[in-house]
């Protein structure tokens, strides 16, 4: 299982687990401009409908991902968990699986103009399959970084990224199999 997990977000269920995103943003009051810190955590934020706090869940490229399908499923933390065209292509609340032939993508989409701060650690939680992952975070299509998880890399590998948005910018957390997974 993977787990990419932020420092404001921990593990929960047995995938794989995104970042969150804190971003500052200008808020207008009366002719004044004061900052605003509002924090999105995957795994906090991780609902059953598309679009939620600007989470989306999808497969394939992650520019234009297809959207995947929501399964409920009650042994799961948080009443089920998002499926793409195949069996594993999977992303839960703390956890995701890429599929044998797609990548799995968690994206955010800035709501604002701002900074976002994007912490995390990217994990391997189960040593008794596969050869690890490949993992990226995108902006706009840009790659901001990317690692190799090897299977049963527990401890994983860390990141702590800050970049500019405007609305719309799109985070990509992007899960990518290596050749057995």
């Amino acid at each position: 299982m993977r787990s990419m997990a932020a420092s404001a977000v921990r593990a929960m269920g047995t995938l794989f687990v995104m970042a969150a995103c804190s971003s500052q943003l200008a808020e207008r009051t009366g002719g004044t401009e004061s900052a605003l810190t509002t924090t999105y955590r995957a795994s906090t934020d991780f609902s059953g409908t598309q679009g939620f706090r600007g989470w989306t869940y999808g497969y394939g490229s992650a520019l234009a991902p297809t959207p995947m399908t929501w399964v409920v499923d009650a042994t799961q933390t948080d009443g089920g968990f998002w499926r793409g065209n195949e069996t594993y292509a999977l992303l839960a609340a703390g956890a995701g699986h890429p599929g044998a032939a797609v990548d799995v993508v968690r994206r955010w989409s800035a709501p604002g103009v701002g900074t976002v701060s994007i912490t995390g650690v990217a994990s391997d939680q189960n040593p008794a399959c596969g050869d690890g992952v490949n993992v990226s975070i995108l902006k706009d299509g840009m790659v901001l970084w990317q690692d190799t998880v090897l299977n049963g890399d527990a401890v994983g590998r860390s990141f702590a990224l800050r970049a500019s948005v405007v609305p719309a910018t799109a985070l990509a957390f992007v899960i990518n199999r290596r050749g057995d997974n």
